[in-house]
């Protein structure tokens, strides 16, 4: 069975570090007993996810790429691999355009877009 994309982006998130002065997982603890994180762990977890959208995305590619010309059909595994993630990042938790909302919370404005 494939890993759940929600598990992978809790193991990239909850690892020592990732997230400033969390020990690995409180944030998560705390949102689960009804604590509302700040607005920059908000931000830092987001940042995270793009993180983890964009890296997954390109090595998909890149295998996508090595498999060739086979990798169009819909047979083929990476065809779907590939159609899936790209569509993945496309969602408002992952995509790119995100960043533009986590800086603005670094630099101390108003985040104006979800977070």
């Amino acid at each position: 069975m494939w890993p759940s994309p929600i598990q992978g982006v809790w193991d990239l998130v909850s690892h020592d570090g990732v997230i400033e002065g969390d020990d690995g997982g409180m944030l998560f603890r705390n949102a689960g007993a009804g604590k509302v994180p700040a607005l920059e762990q908000r931000a830092e977890v987001r940042m995270g996810c793009v993180n983890a959208g964009v890296s997954a995305a390109a090595a998909v590619d890149i295998v996508y790429n090595l498999g060739g010309s086979g990798s169009i059909f819909e047979r083929n595994l990476l065809e779907r691999c590939f159609r899936d993630i790209h569509v993945a990042t496309q969602h408002v938790a992952v995509a790119p355009k995100t960043l533009e909302v986590v800086g603005r919370v670094f630099l101390g404005m108003e985040p104006q877009g979800l977070i």
